[in-house]
């Protein structure tokens, strides 16, 4: 089933929640929860509840407003708050309101909330091109790709679970009616409608245009009285027909003073409709469901005014041509995109109230914040990374130390077994090592300034910055961890470590580093069969280290030494150079001449443990203090690095 209109559809009461009265915060709000969807004409299910949560997450909040906006009615009035921090449970969708300070709403918000929680719940609405019905298993279901905002409504009827309500009488109505006045079933599909509305082409257009048709019959003797009364009709029937298909008040008024008939306006206003979409402006309902959602439009055509068109291209296919809809050519632009996108009128506003609109609505801030994190992403990825060669990644699920367990033999490994068949019963043990994460952030402001002066780019440059200090941090902490040497990590008692002038980097102090890894045995006093992967070094020893791995042949005194010139180590491990590693301004451990000869991440003498497995910096706008005009823009990254297993590696002091 097609869309044909924004879907509202009310969540219920708001449940049991707490209230944070100073801040202005409602905390806990139910948004959606599983269960039938009474007036709607659908359940909502599992698969629902977590497109909610993302499509919610991915903005990073939605507006909040007192009430549903009616018709063309300006939405910024209205807006009362925002919802953020969305969990998903097992059977709901729940958040917190955070309500603006300056809202005229917010007493009575927070009176109602204290004192009659279960008279005021949410209605979550999603724009037309953003959700379809669909039938699975016998049921109807809603599957949706975008949340634009979450309205407090009165207590939903006939629902004492708190579960959603009937649909919003005032558009379903509109719709219904444009249904009727063709003939068809009041919930005929919008595919039903357009087709309706297209077989009246033809009867429209072999009418002459000064002798329009009348919608009906009419008695040659009709007094004036009932002529006028007809036209009365017809012209409300016109307004009707502009509301039900989402057209401008202005767009009606339009055909009743050119005298059309409800047929010829049908007409027209489905050629405006298809205009309209055309210019991808989602007005109440698309012609082109498979295009991509309004968001991730407006966050590709902020990548391009970034100057990362690149980036833009690789979000999904066609949606830089979706985006060259819009004509975005300076920050004005970026904005009035913003809110048509969201099915927000730009018409008759100034720069500054459409430049107003756009932030305070966030959808311009959530932009910046998408398109930020792919520029952070992409610039993280630009930092050399010399610690993934050999250092292992873990994930964890929270801030908690995580402990890793090496289990081992204690006596010997698999036996022969006997005619017999019995196995021997081996004793186990185990070694740990423990990790966790930390949060490492930064913050900036991009202020509605920059935004009118079309400094996009310099923002993007900052969004880059953000990415590149994210990787230089997570390396900070690679290299800090392995200086540090915690607990002898490296040491004589761990055999894993080499010092006298006999370890200075040579091809006999490698020969001796590789025959020490080779030899590496468990806790169980097995071999464990390491192989060299890494040849880690400081700038200083970069040249010495190539010539070793990378020559041909070495150079002997044919006098006094017999041997071969073959390089025997040529090709052995991989040159990787980390000039922290010599910074005695980065770490008081650093050293010239100490190199590593490592075996992997396999085997690794570090881990690095990333929250939920992500390395690359998270961006988020949230609104800035009150004497800054403009957003707030934080980026972070959670991780933290810890020595694992100490058989991984040697360490040559050099000297």
């Amino acid at each position: 089933m097609t869309a044909t209109m924004q879907l509202r559809v009310r969540t219920g009461h708001l449940g049991k929640i707490q209230i944070d009265r100073a801040a202005g915060v409602l905390r806990d709000v139910s948004v959606i929860a599983i269960g039938e969807a009474k007036g709607h004409g659908f359940s909502v299910d599992r698969v629902m509840l977590q497109q909610v949560f993302d499509a919610i997450s991915q903005r990073g909040s939605v507006p909040v407003r007192f009430v549903h906006p009616r018709g063309d009615a300006d939405p910024l009035p209205m807006i009362v708050g925002q919802l953020r921090n969305v969990r998903l449970t097992a059977s709901a969708v729940r958040g917190d309101i955070h309500l603006l300070a300056t809202s005229e709403h917010r007493a009575r918000i927070l009176e109602i909330a204290e004192t009659m929680p279960g008279e005021m719940g949410l209605s979550i609405e999603s724009p037309a091109d953003a959700y379809e019905i669909v039938s699975e298993g016998g049921r109807q279901l809603c599957r949706l790709r975008d949340v634009s905002a979450a309205d407090l409504v009165g207590k939903p009827a006939a629902n004492p679970r708190g579960l959603l309500n009937q649909k919003e009488g005032n558009e379903m109505d509109e719709s219904k009616a444009v249904a009727e006045m063709l003939g068809l079933p009041a919930d005929a599909s919008l595919d039903d409608v357009l087709q309706a509305v297209s077989e009246l082409q033809g009867d429209a257009d072999n009418v002459p245009g000064d002798q329009p048709p009348s919608s009906g019959s009419k008695p040659a003797a009709m007094s004036a009285g009932d002529e006028r009364a007809r036209l009365v009709l017809e012209q409300k029937n016109i307004r009707g027909f502009a509301k039900g298909m989402h057209l401008s008040a202005e767009w009606a008024e339009s055909q009743i003073d050119n005298g059309l008939t409800l047929e010829q306006a049908m007409k027209n206003g489905l050629d405006e409709r298809k205009r309209l979409d055309a210019q991808n402006t989602p007005a109440g309902f698309s012609l082109h469901s498979n295009e991509p959602a309004p968001r991730d439009v407006l966050v590709a055509l902020t990548l391009e005014r970034m100057g990362r068109r690149d980036l833009a291209e690789k979000m999904s296919p066609g949606i830089l041509h979706c985006a060259a809809r819009q004509r975005v050519r300076s920050g004005q632009d970026l904005a009035a995109a913003a809110l048509r996108l969201n099915a927000i009128q730009t018409d008759g506003r100034s720069d500054k109230e459409v430049m107003q609109l756009a932030f305070s609505t966030m959808n311009l801030p959530n932009a910046f914040g998408g398109a930020g994190e792919r520029v952070a992403a992409d610039a993280y990825a630009e930092i050399p990374n010399t610690w993934s060669a050999w250092a292992a990644r873990r994930s964890v699920k929270d801030f908690r130390t995580t402990t890793s367990i090496r289990p081992y033999l204690k006596n010997s490994g698999f036996e022969e077994v006997g005619e017999t068949g019995t196995i021997k019963h081996a004793n186990g043990a185990e070694e740990t090592y423990t990790y966790s994460a930390r949060t490492f952030a930064r913050m900036l402001t991009v202020s509605r300034q920059a935004i009118v002066n079309d400094e996009i780019g310099a923002i993007g440059e900052m969004f880059a910055e953000l990415g590149r200090q994210g990787a230089r941090a997570v390396a900070d902490g690679v290299y800090a961890a392995l200086l540090a040497n915690t607990g002898d990590h490296f040491g004589v008692g761990n055999d894993n470590y080499l010092d006298g002038g006999t370890s200075s980097l040579s091809t006999s102090a490698l020969t001796a580093a590789i025959t020490k890894l080779r030899k590496t045995k468990d806790a169980g006093g097995r071999l464990i069969g390491l192989q060299p992967r890494v040849l880690l070094v400081a700038p200083e020893q970069e040249a010495a280290a190539l010539q070793i791995i990378r020559s041909a042949e070495v150079s002997r005194d044919q006098a006094s030494d017999n041997q071969a010139t073959g390089n025997p180590w040529m090709g052995a491990a991989e040159v990787i150079v980390e000039p922290r590693l010599s910074d005695t301004d980065f770490h008081e451990n650093a050293s010239t001449l100490a190199w590593y000869l490592l075996a992997g991440p396999n085997v690794p003498v570090l881990v690095v443990a990333l929250l939920e497995g992500r390395e690359t910096p998270t961006v988020e706008t949230a609104d800035a203090d009150f004497n800054t005009l403009g957003q707030s823009v934080r980026g972070f990254i959670d991780y933290g690095a810890a020595l694992a297993d100490y058989r991984g590696g040697i360490l040559n002091v050099g000297a």
